[in-house]
């Protein structure tokens, strides 16, 4: 398994970090820094109260352990899929997560969704983080330039013109690409999918 998901680099081997459980079931006795890390990926800290001062919403408390695990992930260089039931506050979680993880230098955040949901992420995000700017790459008269991208904090776009202007995206290094229902992405022979 281990060298089916390795990567050749530099005359040598990487396993991706998505991937680090398999080092560790291979681990007879793991250095102690790689000790360290795999104790630290076992147990994910929850704070009882999150505060961001710029967000205009009182989290819940699965909404703050929520964040915290996305929090987590991020400190550790993973991606992660949140998932829970319509209407208990995936999109205030995530544009929680954007106001706690703002970068430096700044660098935009892509949202694609379907279509019918781009209004309910710009309200959301209106009425939730204010102080996040937000551009909407929609419709026939949108750019193809990446210059207006660090301008912004979110760049909301639909599955379809992701797809569409694949090259414009793949110009620009964003900090997160965030897929809301992603379930759009099931058929894995698709272009959308790739």
């Amino acid at each position: 398994d281990l060298f089916y998901y390795a990567v050749e680099h530099n005359r040598s081997f990487r396993v991706p970090v998505r991937h680090f459980g398999l080092v560790n079931d291979l681990m007879v006795s793991p250095n102690p820094s790689l000790k360290k890390k795999l104790e630290e990926l076992e147990f994910v800290p929850v704070a009882e109260t999150i505060s961001l001062p710029a967000l205009k919403a009182t989290l819940r408390p699965y909404q703050a352990e929520g964040l915290q695990w996305l929090r987590f992930l991020h400190g550790h260089g993973f991606g992660g899929c949140l998932a829970d039931d319509m209407g208990l506050g995936k999109t205030v979680q995530t544009l929680a997560l954007l106001l706690s993880e703002r970068p430096d230098p700044h660098k935009a955040t892509l949202i694609i969704m379907p279509a019918s949901v781009i209004h309910n992420w710009r309200n959301e995000a209106r009425r939730f983080t204010p102080s996040l700017r937000i551009m909407e790459h929609t419709g026939i008269n949108r750019s193809a330039s990446t210059i207006f991208f660090d301008a912004v904090d979110i760049i909301l776009t639909t599955y379809g013109l992701a797809r569409n202007d694949l090259g414009l995206f793949l110009r620009y290094h964003f900090h997160y690409v965030i897929l809301d229902e992603s379930q759009n992405l099931r058929n894995r022979e698709g272009k959308r999918f790739r």
